[in-house]
């Protein structure tokens, strides 16, 4: 969905290589290993396999209701060639569970693109991945937003899990694939801070339309009222005839 391929180092930042999956994959291990083994276990923890596929159940119920409801409007689009040009924005959010987009800007279906991670920051991981929708949107031959203003957002959140990691440099290091030297930098336990450097860093990248707004915004997770950290500007910004002369050794 971006004019280009921002992956790998063409849109800033490492992307980690392939062999780094099989650490990262011991490093979610010993995550949950050492959270589990904090907890006390529920003297019901034999009744979660029952409890889970009931609240599956749930959940495929809903789908359901929801799926006639469409059928019955006409709102299904089959076609993601026919969907593209409705899209008017890609956020990036944060996976906790209180801070869906849908829910904290009232998403309509179709509407955004939204891509979740931890913390909702900009990381060599999210970057590979706008690459991947840019090319996905070259192969379908529809552009986002049908070549009208488009947004990239950024959604960040007060109180997030994230914030909880400075003592755990080296993970914090690997997702953001810098050195532990430079996770300062990140802002980590300021979302409003964090915010603004993730949003500097999308205007780094050449790969990204220029003509496109990029925002940075924190939600309260106390009030329910997100804030507007960063206001939405294009990318980049024309320069001036004088500054391009300079810039040429030329005057005008």
């Amino acid at each position: 969905m971006c004019a280009s391929r921002p992956a790998g180092k063409n849109v800033g930042g490492r992307v980690a290589p392939a062999a780094n999956v099989s650490r990262g994959a011991k490093r979610v291990a010993f995550g949950l290993r050492t959270h589990l083994s904090n907890r006390r276990l529920s003297p019901r923890l034999k009744d979660v396999g029952r409890m889970s596929m009931n609240h599956l159940d749930d959940l495929l119920k809903r789908n359901q209701q929801l799926a006639a409801q469409q059928n019955a409007a006409g709102t299904l689009v089959a076609s993601l060639s026919r969907a593209l040009p409705a899209v008017k924005a890609i956020i990036v959010g944060c996976a906790d569970m209180r801070v869906d987009p849908a829910y904290v800007l009232g998403i309509k279906p179709g509407e955004a693109v939204v891509i979740r991670n931890i913390g909702g920051r900009i990381t060599p991981g999210l970057l590979e991945q706008l690459g991947m929708l840019g090319r996905i949107g070259e192969v379908a031959g529809a552009i986002a937003g049908g070549g009208g203003e488009f947004h990239i957002i950024v959604l960040q959140h007060t109180d997030c899990g994230i914030t909880r990691l400075p003592g755990d440099p080296a993970m914090l290091a690997h997702y953001f694939q810098i050195p532990e030297g430079q996770l300062k930098a990140k802002a980590i336990t300021d979302p409003r801070a964090a915010v603004a450097v993730d949003v500097a860093s999308l205007r780094a990248i050449p790969a990204l339309p220029g003509a496109w707004l990029v925002s940075g915004l924190v939600y309260d997770v106390a009030t329910g009222l997100v804030e507007v950290v960063v206001p939405a500007a294009p990318i980049r910004t024309a320069k001036p005839l004088e500054q391009l002369a300079e810039h040429d050794g030329r005057t005008l």
